[in-house]
């Protein structure tokens, strides 16, 4: 869901500086249901000549989900010579799916869970373009960008995870 506000075709700002001044704001709720079929079942696979349990069961299993908020502002000065905006962005993610090992000797080699907790992306994102040359048939614009972003884990009472891992040089 999201709105927008052209605030620059208002009566109190028509005769100002500004030629683009827009306020947005959003709201969504997405599913990550990124686990192979049959992750919440006992799944069975034939291999060197037997029947093996290849997935144990998880039939509380649910999809990951991220919700997200978006404010944002649009703006433009000097007949759109100088635009850009600023846009504050906060993501949750809960249910966590994750696939952990089993311990060994069990039927099958993993499982599928949702962990609990939270996993939190927040920030702010501004960016500045400028339009350099304007020519019929040549034109060059030049922008910056900048993210300044935190990532947290919130609210997780289960076991250290040791996922992925720091390599090249």
């Amino acid at each position: 869901v999201g709105v927008a506000w052209n605030m620059h075709k208002e009566s109190f700002l028509e005769d100002g500086p500004l030629d683009n001044l827009k306020l947005r704001a959003s709201w969504g709720q997405t599913g990550n249901s990124d686990f192979p079929p049959g992750a919440a079942q006992d799944r069975y696979g034939f291999g060197q000549g037997s029947l093996g349990l290849e997935n144990v069961a998880n039939p509380d299993l649910k999809w990951e989900t991220s919700t997200t908020v978006n404010v944002g502002l649009d703006y433009g000065i000097m007949n759109n010579k100088i635009y850009g905006t600023v846009d504050y962005f906060n993501k949750k993610t809960e249910d966590l799916l994750f696939q952990f090992p089993t311990i060994q000797p069990a039927p099958a080699g993993f499982y599928w869970i949702n962990l609990p907790g939270s996993v939190t992306n927040s920030g702010v994102e501004l960016s500045v373009n400028a339009l350099v040359v304007d020519k019929e048939k040549f034109s060059w614009n030049l922008g910056v960008v900048a993210t300044f972003q935190k990532n947290e884990l919130k609210d997780y009472t289960g076991p250290a995870i040791f996922y992925g891992e720091v390599f090249g040089q």
